[in-house]
């Protein structure tokens, strides 16, 4: 149960992709964060011309970049102690997260009320922030110069992960909202980071 948790955490990290421009017909996902108010905004803008839902974690997952040791790095399980992670807000539950959770009992029959993923609907052209609260341990010294990153490998890595699939599977099975399920790749210009 922990390893498919895991798996779903770190489904942020596997649905982005990094392109130098953004184009039309897809979804774009910039950030902007004051880490003096703990603040860290996902801004998602849904550039097509259909009604989507995405989804997105509740917790993000930053690691100290080392560009001498980025595989090494790349390991969250090994680096918890170099991390920052940020908890999402109060987001106010759309249609397609209580269907998400209903996905995720049915695959997991657990009554587990942690669920490591909601959704945001997004209408045609619309744009939406999502608000994250960057937590901190008091006895880290961030360092001036320290940069923390969040990985983005590739959407087609997730897919072939099963219990992602078969949640997937019960969503669609379930869905009776309006807005198409998007499982493209986000577009965004550079990793997220955090640089306290």
């Amino acid at each position: 149960m922990i390893k498919y948790t895991l798996i779903f955490l770190l489904f942020f990290l596997f649905s982005c992709s990094q392109k130098q421009e953004v184009g039309k017909d897809t979804v774009t996902l910039e950030y902007k964060y004051d880490f003096n108010k703990k603040e860290y905004y996902l801004i998602f803008s849904n550039k097509t011309n259909e009604d989507l839902t995405i989804l997105i974690p509740n917790q993000l997952v930053f690691v100290l970049y080392n560009d001498t040791d980025e595989k090494a790095s790349n390991n969250i399980l090994e680096n918890v102690e170099r991390t920052i992670c940020c908890n999402i807000g109060n987001y106010p539950s759309a249609k397609s997260a209580m269907i998400l959770k209903k996905s995720y009992y049915n695959y997991f029959h657990s009554n587990d009320q942690k669920y490591e993923f909601t959704t945001v609907d997004l209408k045609s052209n619309e744009k939406k922030e999502v608000l994250y609260h960057i937590l901190t341990k008091k006895n880290i010294n961030f360092g001036h110069k320290n940069l923390y990153k969040q990985y983005i490998p590739k959407m087609r890595d997730l897919l072939n992960q099963k219990p992602f699939l078969g949640v997937l599977n019960q969503y669609l099975e379930f869905n009776d909202h309006d807005y198409k399920l998007y499982l493209n790749d986000f577009e965004v210009r550079d990793s997220l980071i955090i640089q306290p």
